[in-house]
């Protein structure tokens, strides 16, 4: 039997930018903008690189449910 996997894909806007939440970790500014933590923002896969490493965001997809 072999175990099933999931994979969870983020899906990508037209103009080339994904929904990330910000964390409870992050600073007042992310990626160069004023932010609080709960705030969803778009950024490219280059302006999210370092803050994503940083634990600053998460991508919508994995991102903890409210309720």
């Amino acid at each position: 039997m072999t175990k099933a996997t999931t994979v969870k894909t983020r899906i990508e806007a037209p103009d080339g930018k994904n929904a990330y939440v910000v964390t409870d970790k992050a600073p007042p500014r992310v990626a160069g903008r004023r932010v609080e933590a709960g705030d969803q923002i778009r950024l490219t896969e280059a302006e999210a690189l370092s803050e994503e490493m940083a634990g600053h965001i998460l991508p919508v997809t994995d991102a903890p449910s409210k309720d």
